[in-house]
């Protein structure tokens, strides 16, 4: 039933042995041999760009004869929370689209018109707002097609004229992305 062990074997189960009761007998009931500290953090606020939620309107320019209307919005805002001093020298890129949507179909016409961007009465060179600040920005887009020199050479206006010959309403889409800049 027992099997007789070689010299060696039981050598090496009372060498065993010896370690596990060395080891567990090392420490005291009452030795402290971790601890634990906690403490609070607080994350900071994300920063964020949202779209105002007030829908934005554009109205045409007075017509005249032979000359391209302008269409304005002048209520286009971006609200802006960058936290404390999270973005140095900050800068809101917004670009701009104008889209035709006809059943699942979307398609870009931006290059139709010409389009500028304003805060207040200053013009943003290449839709980039250096002085963009913490709370709501408000600006203004103007819109205005693009007549080509050469007849049918811009596909693009030609769906813009089929589309208002329709009476389809374009979608004007503006991107606002905050970014950092590289200067003053």
């Amino acid at each position: 039933m027992f099997k007789k062990l070689g010299k060696k074997q039981l050598l090496g189960i009372l060498t065993a042995a010896a370690i596990v009761v060395t080891t567990v007998g090392s420490f005291a009931v009452w030795d402290t041999l971790s601890a634990s500290k906690n403490a609070s953090l607080t994350l900071d606020k994300p920063v964020t760009v949202t779209a105002g939620a007030e829908d934005v309107t554009f109205t045409a320019g007075a017509r005249t004869l032979e000359t391209a209307n302008t269409y304005t919005a002048d209520n286009l805002k971006f609200d802006v929370s960058m936290g404390d001093n999270a973005v140095t020298n900050p800068q809101l890129a917004l670009e701009t689209k104008v889209i035709i949507e006809e059943n699942s179909t979307k398609t870009d016409v931006t290059d139709a018109f010409t389009i500028s961007l304003k805060k207040a009465d200053t013009e943003l060179t290449g839709g980039v707002d250096t002085t963009v600040k913490d709370g709501e920005n408000l600006y203004t887009v103007v819109l205005t097609p693009n007549e080509p020199s050469e007849p049918n050479s811009n596909p693009n206006y030609t769906k813009v004229l089929e589309a208002a010959t329709a009476g389809t309403a374009l979608k004007v889409e503006v991107t606002g992305t905050l970014s950092a800049g590289t200067g003053e």
